[in-house]
């Protein structure tokens, strides 16, 4: 129920990696960004406290993005990571453990002999880093 939503606060809805039409074609794509937009029109139109956050490759464009312009938006182009901190970022954000056959093929998988060791936290880490960066 979205009044009870707003009574108790702000809310938040991620749109993350939107794909806009031109960048994966096809009539499906597009009706299903026109069924998006109009749902993320209906919530705002129906709730106050709704913030609407997207992120997309380019701000998107048309139609069926122009009806949440009676929204207060606020566009914010960040650039890319740079490669060192893409990479800490994985690393960081990674939910299971890094083994050597992650990242390089030559090296024993995980059963095998020398291949159940997970890759530890500092300079061996460090060393990914830098590869990953690369």
């Amino acid at each position: 129920d979205l009044q009870a939503l707003d009574k108790v606060g702000p809310w938040l809805v991620v749109v993350d990696g939107l794909l806009l039409r031109d960048e994966v074609g096809g009539e499906e794509e597009q009706e299903e960004e026109q069924l998006l937009a109009g749902a993320l029109e209906d919530l705002l139109s129906s709730s106050a406290r709704l913030c609407v956050m997207l992120t997309a490759r380019r701000a998107p464009q048309g139609r069926c993005w122009n009806a949440l312009a009676s929204a207060q938006v606020v566009r914010m182009q960040l650039p890319p990571l740079q490669p060192r901190s893409a990479a800490k970022l994985f690393l960081q954000r990674a939910k299971r453990r890094l083994y050597p056959h992650d990242f390089d093929l030559a090296a024993p998988k995980r059963g095998e002999a020398g291949g159940s060791t997970p890759l530890q936290m500092g300079e061996e880490l460090g060393g990914l880093l830098d590869r990953l960066a690369a």
